[in-house]
């Protein structure tokens, strides 16, 4: 899913509805107390409403950073104050653009088609 280009107040707007806790850095918003469910393959009633949470940001357009958290640590950034010293994983760039990466998957699609090409103008040039 493309990461959606929208207002940075209309997200935030839908993230206080939620009742989540968030903070802006620069164009990006990051929320807070978003984490995997409690317990591991649990159908619980706390667990679901982890999954939820979750499931809700992500139709939002949020990301998750699979690596450590993101930490506002400018305390010169007029939104210093609302991060507390906490990090965050969860993401929107809203009305900045992020950068396109290519996937895997086509790059073996690609690496397939070249070395199908290969084939054929080797069999042309084949003296059969």
């Amino acid at each position: 899913m493309k990461q959606q280009t929208r207002n940075r107040e209309e997200i935030a707007a839908q993230v206080e509805e939620l009742g989540i806790d968030y903070a802006y850095h620069g164009d990006w918003i990051w929320l807070f107390g978003i984490g995997p469910n409690p317990h591991k393959k649990c159908k619980c009633e706390e667990c679901q409403e982890a999954s939820r949470l979750r499931n809700a940001v992500k139709e939002l357009g949020f990301k998750y950073k699979h690596r450590e958290d993101h930490v506002n640590d400018d305390p010169e950034d007029q939104y210093f104050k609302d991060w507390n010293g906490r990090g965050s994983r969860w993401s929107h760039s809203c009305e900045k653009p992020t950068r396109f990466r290519r996937t895997k998957n086509k790059k073996k699609e690609e690496d397939n088609e070249e070395k199908s090409n290969i084939k054929e103008r080797m069999a042309a040039l084949s003296w059969d």
